[in-house]
């Protein structure tokens, strides 16, 4: 009779913490991607009274319509980044303000004691330095105040960033805003972190790309910085102007199945020539890794690994991606080579996100059982604690 009264206390526990997920799952309802399975099974027409949706017409005639959403996404993106950039245009406003107001001056005067003032011109053979690199027909004498100008605003720029940022930083300034999100999943790509990180973070990019080899460095110090925190996952999307770099992804899956995969990626990252990206190099690269070459050569000559590459190059498409770099922050779309704060933003909101939602449904289930355990008559609690001492 106890087993069965505690058993009915402890299913409706369950079933009282169940309500505690769907919360989490309704997230998901919101993303680009869950929009746009929902507009997939539109029906588009009737045709002697079978149905025609809209999925079947994406099918037929994909570049149009993936060519819009890669439009409408670039914009939402595109919004996005303007609302941020003026979101920390106010927030420095009030920054410089209030810091003038501390030190009894004009946010002018401020900017001039902490910026302006300390900026100095630049040197002789500098300015000489620049004047050959800009290979201009105007004479040196000429040139010359032009050049300290350029310079000096150059640096008036950059020391007003670095000053607003130290502000910003002992503020403990946040930005909460969050761009689009997309509904991707990691796949079988090659990863790096556990599974259950709570912020993962997928890459579409291209090996033959300026901008991601740009963004590479940030990337990996980002992945250093949050350690276990973040699952950083990279999958390829060449694109059709860089002739070279579906190969170089097929060579790294190659490497991969070595278990070089990480290795060989960071290898072509660091490469600087397009012959490095060629057949050749591709198998210099393995063999400086030491790498099977009959393995690694038989694999990439077979094109074994086209498919894998052409898979990921078909998902970005449908996710409307046009460009790389794009990495997506659980599911929270990024495009291009981005200053590092833009990313660390979202993976920051993320993490906090992730620990909030951890602590509340910890507290949740805490109260679930407490109340649970209540409803058990306390002369039954007591039978339970004499029986387990029993046993001991």
């Amino acid at each position: 009779m106890l087993k069965t009264a505690q058993s009915r206390v402890f299913i409706g526990a369950l079933v009282m913490l169940s309500g505690l997920y769907p919360r989490i799952v309704k997230a998901d309802t919101n993303t680009e991607s869950a929009q746009s399975d929902v507009a997939s099974s539109q029906v588009a027409a009737i045709v002697g009274g079978g149905k025609i949706t809209l999925g079947q017409v994406e099918q037929a005639q994909p570049d149009e319509i993936l060519g819009a959403k890669s439009k409408i996404l670039s914009s939402k993106f595109g919004l996005f980044m303007a609302e941020r950039t003026a979101t920390v245009k106010f927030v420095d406003d009030q920054l410089l303000a209030k810091e003038a107001a501390r030190e009894h001056l004009t946010v002018d005067q401020l900017t001039k004691k902490h910026v302006d003032d300390r900026i100095k011109d630049p040197s002789e053979e500098a300015i000489k330095i620049y004047y050959l690199g800009a290979q201009t027909q105007m004479p040196y004498a000429d040139a010359r105040p032009k050049i300290i100008e350029h310079v000096r605003k150059l640096e008036e720029k950059k020391g007003l960033d670095d000053y607003t940022e130290s502000l910003r930083k002992a503020a403990g300034v946040k930005i909460a805003l969050l761009p689009p999100r997309l509904d991707v999943t990691p796949g079988n790509s090659p990863s790096v972190g556990t599974a259950d990180a709570s912020v993962t973070i997928v890459e579409f990019a291209d090996y033959q790309c300026p901008y991601c080899h740009q963004m590479e460095p940030t990337l990996a110090s980002i992945r250093e910085q949050y350690g276990d925190r973040i699952r950083f996952v990279y999958k390829d999307f060449p694109l059709p102007m860089h002739q070279y770099a579906e190969k170089a992804a097929e060579a790294a899956l190659c490497a991969g199945q070595q278990g070089q995969y990480w290795a060989y990626h960071d290898a072509l990252f660091a490469s600087t020539t397009v012959n490095e990206l060629q057949v050749d190099g591709l198998k210099k690269t393995a063999a400086d890794l030491k790498l099977d070459q009959t393995k690694f050569a038989s694999c990439l000559d077979s094109g074994v690994q086209a498919a894998v590459v052409t898979q990921n190059i078909n998902e970005g498409k449908a996710l409307g991606f046009s460009g790389t770099p794009t990495i997506l922050i659980n599911g929270y779309y990024l495009s291009g080579a981005l200053p590092k704060d833009v990313v660390t933003d979202v993976i920051d909101v993320e993490l906090a996100r992730s620990s909030k939602e951890a602590a509340n449904d910890k507290a949740a289930a805490a109260r679930v059982f407490a109340s649970a355990n209540s409803a058990i008559p306390s002369n039954s609690r007591g039978s339970d604690k004499l029986h387990e001492r029993s046993r001991s």
